[in-house]
């Protein structure tokens, strides 16, 4: 396994965050060079980190191969970690989902000033195998400067702001095909409560659901893997034109957290133009919008550090009269602060005993919000 100049060998899972995986070398399937690493889940998730001291200010061009079999999605990930050991940073190198052959991936990192390690791991969801090979650590000549200089701009489309299509299993065109029927639903319903959101709100469990929001008409348009861009589209393309929701709930942030460079702030901006598209098109509903939850079953997930951050972004889109925001984070966090496997099995999506908790909280307020004044 060649691994470049100066650059450990030693990866290692992460405790508490890699149920039913295991982490070997193999030296058939490669890149080139030895051996490559090859994770191998059986049914759940895995992460895989191996981290070096660094010194502040200074970049470097961080590379690598991935190759994945099967249904299982990946995120390369760095993380900074300070004196004391603790995360003061993060960004993703490359988010995918298999199966794909090889790939590369690459991206220039610039170590902040409070920063004195770096960490480099990748995550994994779902039954497959992942290998990685020739990851390189470079140093960049003459980028040694301040994050906001050496950092490169991200691609302009993936701006949290800018509306665009998004992709269901893989597809575009079943994408719009979903978004157009769920529009064509909603417009001919009218109905009481909306609720918007990406696979958490698309997956509500159904008995769940029945108990807690079927009785308010509540129409459930969530599709997964959107983005608050895809939900810029499809307010744009007319989802809510002409109808009176008294109630719009709004759950959308999770996946630009996972798969978007921009930070908190942006994706805040976001949601701050989607609550005022909802408002110029239905000026009289109410709107409630739920915070990011808690993912990744490791507490020291560099996501833990993260989620607070865009909470406290998404936020500020409420005024506390007409727009309200709710965060029921830590009702899924067990003693240890860890994410417990009965109410998420893969550390994001809900299971039926999470939605239990999840409408428990969410329902009064709704409810509250409902009721005639």
């Amino acid at each position: 396994m060649e691994w470049g100049i100066k650059t450990p060998e030693e990866w290692k899972l992460v405790k508490g965050a890699s149920e039913g995986v295991s982490l070997r070398r193999d030296e058939k399937v490669k890149v080139d060079g030895q051996a490559s690493l090859r994770l191998i889940s059986e049914y759940g998730e895995g992460s895989v980190a191996q981290r070096m001291s660094a010194d502040p200010g200074t970049t470097f061009k961080i590379s690598g191969h991935v190759r994945i079999e099967g249904n299982l999605w990946t995120q390369v990930w760095v993380q900074y970690l300070g004196e004391s050991g603790q995360p003061v940073g993060s960004m993703n190198l490359l988010v995918v989902e298999g199966p794909v052959d090889w790939i590369n991936f690459e991206q220039d990192v610039t170590i902040p000033e409070d920063a004195r390690e770096l960490k480099v791991g990748f995550n994994t969801v779902g039954p497959g195998s992942i290998w990685v090979d020739r990851i390189r650590f470079e140093p960049v000549p003459g980028m040694s400067l301040s994050p906001e200089l050496a950092t490169p701009p991200p691609m302009p489309e993936q701006d949290p702001v800018e509306p665009y299509l998004g992709r269901f299993q893989g597809d575009t065109e079943v994408w719009l095909s979903v978004h157009e029927r769920q529009k064509r639903l909603i417009q001919a319903t009218n109905p009481k409560v909306v609720f918007l959101g990406d696979s958490i709100t698309e997956l509500w469990d159904e008995r769940v659901w029945a108990r807690y929001f079927e009785k308010l008409g509540a129409v459930n348009l969530g599709i997964r893997g959107d983005r608050t861009n895809q939900l810029l589209y499809r307010l744009q393309d007319g989802l809510l034109d002409g109808l009176t929701p008294e109630l719009v709930v709004v759950a959308v942030g999770a996946n630009n957290l996972w798969k978007d460079q921009f930070g908190a702030e942006r994706t805040g901006e976001a949601v701050k133009q989607i609550v005022e598209k909802i408002q110029q098109r239905c000026p009289k509903t109410q709107i409630l919008i739920v915070g990011i939850f808690p993912t990744d079953r490791n507490p020291e997930s560099a996501f833990r550090y993260v989620v607070p951050e865009f909470n406290k972004a998404i936020g500020k889109a409420a005024d506390g009269q007409k727009v309200r925001f709710v965060d029921f984070g830590l009702k899924f966090l067990a003693e240890d602060k860890s994410i417990p496997k009965p109410l998420m099995p893969d550390g994001l999506h809900l299971a039926a005993p999470g939605y239990e908790i999840y409408a428990k909280n969410l329902a009064p307020v709704v409810y509250a919000i409902l009721k005639p004044k």
